[in-house]
């Protein structure tokens, strides 16, 4: 794809890759003749602005010189301060010229630095060595190759003699691996190789089998031992590849050009891409390296209407080439291709033109460093080496140290059957009450008697209780209020006597003198009416008429004797008539009604209502009593209990709902260790309920998926597995042996009452 074009015959030069912006010099080129017979000459900086669009390139700096160039070079070295380096020209009377680019760029007059006449003939190549960039190769006629030190211009030395026969010499070029070979090349169809060490040739390729007419040739970037070498006669239009190690044949052969091939530039930023062009006005890229044994074009660049003489590689974008020809233009290209808008007739207007690049990625675009995770967060890492082949690495990355530490701790806990002391260190370790009274209650699910140490952590015990009975035995007594020590025994009290079985009822015998005598009521009052309603058995009579006279006491008495139907229906009429605060609690415990002290109390006394549920509640209704208490707690508006419904929630063991809570508990749910604290308390509490071959709730289900993912990202795939195991997730882990653990003690309901005085009793 064209990037840039300028209308130009000349010989360029890139600046070198330190250098930004990026500048091409060009000077005028020797041998040629513009439209207008115009024999002046110039040198000019040319500013690449790819920023900026359109083709035309900028004019940053031109002077005049003295003499038209063969060869053109920008070397980084520079005699003086001046950092942008110095310009070489190899010049038809046979001068170097050294010019200053700084004093072109400010269009200066005089930009010469130094003359260099050592040649007899015409100076058509040169080269400055990749790795002192003082030391200038030149090649002129007459098989001239002379070396020159730029820090002392005057001192030139030699390769070697000159070889016989004389010829002109058409390429020279530094070896871009080994510093002290070069070669030289001249049309008669010989590259020689030089070591400077030995100070003389080493070794000469030559094809014996063809009549070639060598017009360039191209060190390997990477390989010191092979070169290529371009023919321009039209009957062997071919470039051919060598080693020098086996220089007898050359190793391979390129023939798509149709005529002489012009020369050839290996790309030093990818072996794989080396251009050529030939007399066929035809420039193709090539990748000398492929399997086959004449190379494959990977690319060919838009052809020129005339020869082109000289195509460069820039040496800080890779992808452009300059190149110029005989029709007075100098184009810019990138290798990559691309698309182009272009004008065409004033009836078409502008059409879009498609350039294909190369078929593969150069090696320019592969990173010199890359890295990719792969599962179980193992990260693999490269890096291109200096030397040597390229460094693979795999190391194990660990971002959550502490969830690593923490997930062993809870399965070493698990296994071994401690989660009792994890607890009791988890609530160590709490610092929020919050969180505290979270580790407690799930703690208590691992003590002997469960529902007990729930009462305590509500407060309810049997110390608290007698430290209140002594409060108020010590408040001022009031008239009403009976003594001490007329109150009864109730801890003594007890059935000693012997008991004798008589109508079906059991009765305590009496004995003869040990009581006041009785004296059986007989008037026409209520007394009288009772009596005889007692006298004849009949309790419910006896009760009516204790209640219709305000006698609710002797009724209660009379209901206990009268069965428990009737001693139910009394109490019932006796609570339904009272409105005090208390009366609603004893109704709900002794009528049994704790679903609807549940759905009735009052949510902030939460405390009273759980331990009502803990003492009283049979064992197969407390979990949905408890769960129901905790949804009216979690339903409650702006979420004001919903840290109180977590206990209940914890109680009854439903899990499902707890996980909706912590999660929304969480300030960031996706946080490792948030996702850390939610899975010790999920674990901990299924543990405790032996719900490990129940069905998991699906929410439950997906933060243990997630942790397993999370253990399995950070290399932890044994401790993941066991807690896919523990909750048989099929779907993520093929479910091994199934987990058995303790069976966890059920509260069993109260005895039904046996005896007519049998009342509601605790079950703690």
């Amino acid at each position: 794809m064209k990037v840039k074009e300028v209308s130009r015959t000349a010989c360029v030069a890139w600046s070198p890759a330190p250098q930004y912006p990026v500048y091409i010099a060009g000077a005028t080129a020797a041998n040629q003749l513009s439209a207008n017979f115009d024999s002046d000459s110039s040198l000019e900086l040319l500013d690449l602005s790819l920023d900026n669009g359109g083709y035309d390139m900028r004019t940053a700096g031109q002077s005049a010189v003295k003499d038209r160039v063969h060869k053109l070079l920008w070397a980084g070295f520079s005699a003086t301060s001046d950092s942008l380096g110095t310009l070489i020209g190899g010049c038809d009377n046979g001068v170097v010229n050294l010019w200053n680019p700084s004093a072109v760029l400010r269009s200066e007059d005089a930009p010469s630095i130094q003359a260099l006449a050592k040649h007899t003939g015409a100076v058509r190549t040169l080269d400055i060595n990749p790795f002192q960039s003082n030391l200038l190769l030149s090649g002129g006629s007459a098989s001239e190759v002379y070396i020159t030190d730029l820090n002392d211009p005057e001192k030139t030395m030699y390769p070697g003699a000159k070889q016989n026969p004389m010829e002109d010499i058409c390429c020279v070029r530094w070896n871009r691996q080994v510093q002290h070979i070069l070669a030289s090349t001249c049309p008669g169809g010989r590259a020689i190789i030089w070591d400077l060490r030995k100070q003389g040739p080493i070794i000469t390729v030559s094809d014996h089998s063809r009549q070639v007419r060598l017009s360039s040739m191209a060190w390997h970037p990477s390989v010191p031992t092979q070169i290529v070498t371009s023919s321009e006669d039209d009957q062997h239009p071919i470039m051919q590849m060598w080693d020098l190690r086996y220089a007898t044949s050359p190793m391979k052969v390129f023939d798509q050009h149709q005529r002489g091939v012009l020369g050839v530039s290996w790309c030093p930023h990818d072996p794989d891409l080396l251009v050529s062009w030939g007399k066929d006005c035809r420039i193709l890229c090539w990748n000398p390296n492929s399997s086959g044994s004449s190379g494959e074009v990977v690319c060919e660049l838009p052809s020129t209407s005339q020869w082109t003489f000289d195509v460069q590689w820039c040496p800080r974008n890779p992808a452009l080439v300059s190149v110029s020809s005989f029709d007075s233009r100098l184009n810019i290209y990138s290798v990559l291709g691309g698309s182009t808008e272009q004008q065409a007739d004033d009836f078409l207007g502008t059409q879009t033109e498609h350039v294909e690049g190369l078929k593969y990625a150069p090696k320019w675009l592969a990173p010199p460093v890359g890295a990719r995770f792969s599962s179980g967060g193992k990260l693999v890492s490269f890096c291109k080496a200096t030397t040597g082949p390229c460094q693979v690495k795999i190391s194990q990355v660990v971002t959550e140290p502490e969830v690593l530490l923490r997930a062993k701790v809870l399965s070493d806990a698990v296994e071994g059957k401690t989660l009792r002391e994890f607890c009791a260190a988890k609530l160590q370790r709490a610092t929020d009450d919050k969180e505290k009274s979270i580790w407690q209650f799930l703690q208590g699910n691992f003590e002997v008697e469960t529902r007990r140490h729930y009462l305590q952590l509500l407060g309810f015990t049997s110390e608290s209780l007698e430290e209140q009975i002594q409060q108020v035995s010590s408040a001022v007594h009031t008239e009403q209020e009976v003594e001490e020590e007329d109150l009864p025994n109730f801890s003594s009290l007890r059935i000693s006597q012997p008991v004798e079985v008589a109508s079906g009822r059991c009765s305590p015998v009496s004995r003869p003198g040990t009581a006041s005598p009785i004296q059986v009521p007989d008037d026409d009052g209520v007394d009288g009416a009772i009596s005889k309603a007692l006298l004849i058995g009949n309790f419910e009579a006896a009760v009516k008429l204790c209640i219709r006279n305000n006698r609710m006491t002797d009724a209660m008495v009379l209901a206990v004797a009268g069965g428990a139907e009737l001693l139910a229906c009394t109490q019932q009429y006796y609570l339904k008539r009272q409105t005090s605060q208390l009366s609603k609690l004893m109704s709900a415990v002794v009528m049994r009604d704790l679903n609807g002290l549940v759905l009735r109390g009052k949510l902030s006394n939460w405390p009273q209502l759980l331990a009502a549920l803990i003492t009283y509640a049979p064992g197969d209704q407390f979990a949905a009593l408890a769960e129901r208490l905790g949804r009216r707690l979690e339903e409650e508006e702006d979420g004001l209990y919903r840290d109180e419904a977590s206990l209940c929630f914890i109680c009854s063991g439903s899990l499902e709902r707890l996980v909706n809570i912590w999660s929304g508990q969480s300030s960031n749910a996706s946080n490792a260790i948030a996702l850390q604290d939610l899975i010790e308390k999920i674990v901990v509490l299924r543990e405790a309920l032996s719900t490990s071959s129940a069905a998991t709730p699906s929410t439950v289900t997906d933060k243990i998926k997630s942790y397993a993912d999370l253990l399995a990202s950070q290399g932890a795939h044994q401790t993941a597995c066991q807690y896919l195991r523990r909750a048989d997730i099929s779907d993520h882990l093929q479910p091994s042996e199934a987990h058995h653990s303790a069976p966890h003690p059920v509260f069993q309901p109260p005895p039904s009452p046996q005896a007519p005085g049998a009342v509601a009793q605790p079950f703690v």
